[in-house]
């Protein structure tokens, strides 16, 4: 599958990055990694790799304004 954006993980994909199989342990994984997901009617979390490569922590710390630069009004 291409990696767009706004494309969704494939099961296996989801499989494949959480090194789980169940469902519910997918779904701990992604929640531990701040990951946002939707579950389906079966329980499986599905996810689009925005949200793989933009965690909440990520996202969090780009709204703060955290950042490494120097204050250089404070000089």
């Amino acid at each position: 599958m291409a990696n767009n954006e706004n494309s969704f993980l494939t099961r296996e994909e989801v499989e494949r990055m959480t090194g789980y199989k169940l469902p519910s342990k997918q779904r701990a994984v992604l929640d531990k990694c701040g990951i946002l997901y939707v579950t389906d009617k079966d329980g499986y979390p599905s996810t689009t790799w925005y949200s793989l490569n933009n965690p909440l922590s990520v996202r969090n710390a780009a709204i703060s304004g955290d950042n490494n630069e120097p204050n250089f009004d404070a000089i």
